[in-house]
């Protein structure tokens, strides 16, 4: 995105952290916008939910966190999002709302909590890439935040997984490429969280379980892709009694909802195995 500028934010008003990030006058303007149009009325539970149908219609646009030959900062765009991005930017506006803060630097500190391990941006590596570490922070560091994969009445799958890709496929990421020591870094991150035992929801049994699922959980859709963990994710809608997927569509090319049941829509994706499932506040 064109007119990115790395700056120092210290907002003296609700934060006193100050916030290395890459944006744009108009994200930060378009986050307190969000902040401060949260009705009154509307429920700590439901306040996730809010924030996602509100960036209903922004464009899909991927690769917005590659900055090639930069320094790893902390991207934010509020004109088009990934799948991924799209998660990060509900989750943190929600977070950042729920403490009762409602400037941009505020926002920040939330998002850099979320997307960093530990919350500290340290070069390309200290990015959660892979969503099984992404789900073991996040479920850590937030107290109101919890997996309810194995909580649906449906059978689960426990299992570790050998988690390779990135290092497997280093040619398809620039910073890979650039020297030894992120590749080292990454195969360090996946020998840990390939040891790790993850729950998964069988894609034939997704069904049931999506009809327990509260509006406003996330949904993330584990891949038969060898090395993968996850391959999407998004969060529950209802319409009509059906969930269904609201998120970063790259298909349709914005945010949207989609039309059909999120189970039809999971057979028509060959790759996916299965489905993990959160639920927040």
């Amino acid at each position: 995105m064109h007119g990115f500028w790395l700056g120092l934010l210290c907002w003296a008003a609700g934060s006193v952290q100050a916030v290395d990030a890459v944006y744009t006058p108009e994200d930060s303007v378009a986050v307190e916008r969000l902040l401060r149009e949260v009705p009154p009325s509307v429920p700590d539970s439901s306040r996730v939910l809010f924030f996602a149908e509100a960036l209903c219609g922004i464009p899909y646009v991927a690769n917005t966190l590659e900055r090639d030959g930069k320094e790893e900062a902390l991207v934010i765009c509020m004109s088009g999002f990934d799948c991924m991005t799209f998660v990060e930017t509900v989750l943190a506006l929600a977070e950042a709302h729920r403490e009762g803060k409602h400037s941009f630097g505020d926002f920040a500190r939330c998002l850099r909590q979320i997307r960093y391990r530990d919350g500290v941006v340290d070069g390309y590596c200290s990015r959660l890439h892979y969503f099984t570490e992404w789900a073991e922070q996040n479920l850590a560091s937030h107290a109101g935040w919890q997996e309810v994969t194995a909580c649906l009445g449906v059978s689960c799958d426990c299992s570790s997984r050998e988690l390779d890709f990135m290092s497997s496929h280093a040619s398809l990421y620039p910073h890979l490429q650039d020297g030894e020591a992120n590749l080292r870094a990454i195969k360090e991150v996946e020998k840990r969280i390939s040891s790790l035992d993850v729950c998964r929801i069988r894609k034939e049994d997704a069904g049931a379980a999506l009809g327990k699922v509260p509006p406003g959980c996330l949904v993330a859709f584990t891949t038969r892709t060898e090395g993968l963990d996850v391959s999407h994710v998004g969060f529950v809608v209802k319409k009509e009694g059906n969930a269904c997927l609201l998120h970063a569509s790259s298909r349709h090319k914005k945010v949207l909802v989609e039309s059909a049941p999120m189970d039809d829509y999971l057979s028509g994706q060959p790759s996916v195995s299965g489905i993990r499932v959160f639920r927040f506040y």
